[in-house]
């Protein structure tokens, strides 16, 4: 049970390693003023990551004691919160690639959406990006044309002035953004369905031995519940 015990701690420790990542992920994307995800999909992948990131690190680290201690109690409660967050994180896993497979949609919907809406929200992005319209440079540039045939996008060289469409420029930030999310998040995944498993083994063994009679004189527990 002693290997067992210094496992569980050893992957706790990596758990909250990268787990720190995860956070440091979700606050890049939060704070990156050149990051799509944040600015022009949805602002809750980054919410999400910074909160996985804090509760999985705070839960590693309650994990190290638990196991440290051996109290069956701490483990369910380990146990019982890591199962959760390994289910939010599969959770999001798949709406992760449902976003990446949807991306050539997402776009171009939320592009004529402020079009219509929030033609100045356009404009901010083709300034950010240095881009124009977004499948070609007159396809519903801003600021939006007096006359049929101009393109102030591509004329007002003060403001604007960029001569490439915005949706290859977007779609490769989305897609390098959220490789970076998913990439992390797999990795913690993992660690964390490999921690669960080594607390899990820990905790029968726990159990176990206080079923027998002399598991205190035998040493098998630091902390006999």
């Amino acid at each position: 049970m002693q290997a067992t015990k210094v496992l569980t701690i050893l992957l706790n420790v990596l758990t909250w390693a990268v787990s720190c990542v995860v956070l440091g992920v979700g606050i890049w994307m939060m704070v990156n003023p050149y990051g799509v995800v944040n600015e022009f999909i949805t602002q809750a992948i980054p919410i999400v990551f910074i909160c996985l990131g804090g509760l999985t690190g705070f839960a590693a680290i309650y994990g190290c004691f638990a196991a440290q201690w051996e109290s069956p109690a701490q483990l369910r409660v380990f146990l019982g919160t890591f199962a959760f967050l390994i289910m939010v994180l599969v959770i999001f896993l798949v709406t992760g690639f449902f976003y990446e497979y949807s991306a050539s949609v997402t776009v171009p919907a939320i592009w004529n959406d402020q079009y219509a809406n929030d033609p100045g929200f356009l404009a901010n992005v083709e300034r950010k990006f240095r881009c124009c319209g977004l499948t070609t440079v007159d396809d519903k540039s801003v600021p939006k044309p007096t006359f049929p045939d101009e393109n102030l996008c591509l004329t007002d060289k003060v403001e604007f002035g960029f001569e490439r469409p915005c949706y290859p420029v977007l779609t490769h930030q989305f897609d390098q953004e959220l490789m970076l999310t998913m990439g992390s998040a797999i990795v913690v995944t993992g660690l964390m369905i490999l921690t669960f498993v080594s607390a899990l083994v820990l905790y029968s063994r726990v159990v176990a031995a206080q079923t027998n009679p002399f598991y205190e004189t035998q040493g098998l527990l630091s902390t006999p519940q």
